[in-house]
């Protein structure tokens, strides 16, 4: 997989720690975010600092944050 990710692991974590995920939820990239969640995805993984969450409200990624809230991400995650 691109990026250095691999689909055996979509929890692995990469450059600062950052999953899948989390790379799609910085680009905007929302097909391959869809794809991670309906792959099984852990929404509530975190990087060195933050979680998806907060890197989407970070990005003004509103499509995202809504993707998130309908998967159950924790919204009690401090970071």
């Amino acid at each position: 997989m691109k990026q250095g990710y691999n689909l055996q692991n979509l929890n692995q974590h990469g450059e600062n720690g950052d999953t899948a995920l989390m790379k799609a939820t910085k680009a905007g990239i929302s097909t391959v975010f869809q794809s991670l969640i309906y792959m099984g995805a852990d929404v509530n993984a975190k990087n060195n600092d933050n979680n998806a969450l907060w890197l989407a409200c970070f990005g003004n990624r509103y499509n995202l944050i809504s993707l998130l809230l309908a998967a159950h991400i924790d919204i009690n995650e401090q970071t």
